[in-house]
């Protein structure tokens, strides 16, 4: 009993919210109920109907001592087993701990979400603004990129690589490999060839070493 009369007591803001009005259907047909209002010309009189606030009482005490043992339901017990509230719960900005899963149909947002494991998404992730990985980035797939993409370090291709369109190397380009060159070169600067050089194998020779040049040709 002694814990029915500490609820009272605690639920008086409850039972205010559902007398003076509520976004809910719930609330709405409850405060139609309990407030009464009398209408003479420009004057509305409005008191409570204290058989309906009484009812309300009664119902609400009902549903949170379903036993009727004095024992009132914690929200531990409404959300057992993924049971629906059945209203909007307000935590006014505090936090919610204990929570093994976390199931939403619609939209859910949240100011910020920090996640400790790992995250699954089925469809498409898009963001409205930056991406910012703080480590290695692992792709089982093509990345695709519609605008300009700009990498602050160096660039590893393992495999080939290849343009669609003209690449452009602001600084030194170095090539440990050879080098096969399907279409033309064209160097607007000086060019530099530390070894042998020739054209068509034999048609025009010069000797790294030597200087010496051989034309095929007259």
């Amino acid at each position: 009993m002694k814990k029915i009369f500490s609820f009272l007591g605690a639920s008086c803001a409850l039972f205010l919210a559902l007398i003076c009005g509520s976004t809910t259907a719930t609330a709405q047909q409850a405060t139609a109920r309990v407030v009464r209002a009398d209408i003479n010309g420009n004057q509305i009189h409005m008191y409570l109907d204290h058989d309906s606030l009484q009812s309300l009482i009664n119902r609400t005490m009902s549903a949170m001592d379903p036993n009727e043992n004095g024992e009132l339901l914690e929200w531990n017990d409404v959300l057992t087993n993924a049971n629906n509230p059945g209203m909007n719960v307000n935590y006014s900005g505090f936090s919610v701990y204990g929570i093994d899963s976390l199931t939403s149909t619609g939209l859910l947002t949240a100011d910020s979400l920090k996640l400790l494991k790992d995250a699954e998404i089925a469809k498409k992730l898009i963001l409205g603004d930056s991406l910012v990985v703080a480590g290695a980035a692992a792709l089982d797939s093509t990345l695709r990129v519609a605008g300009f993409t700009r990498i602050n370090d160096s660039l590893y291709v393992q495999m080939d690589a290849s343009f669609a369109s003209t690449v452009h190397v602001t600084d030194s380009l170095v090539v440990a490999g050879n080098t096969d060159l399907n279409g033309t070169m064209d160097v607007t600067g000086a060019t530099g060839v530390d070894g042998n050089f020739d054209v068509a194998t034999n048609k025009f020779t010069v000797d790294a070493a030597t200087g010496n040049t051989a034309v095929a040709g007259t």
